[in-house]
């Protein structure tokens, strides 16, 4: 996995339902 700009919670967040 490439390193993103962003830690990876923010990743699974966006690719998971997550809270509004």
């Amino acid at each position: 996995m490439p390193e993103w700009p962003f830690p990876c919670s923010l990743v699974v967040t966006q690719d998971t339902p997550a809270d509004p």
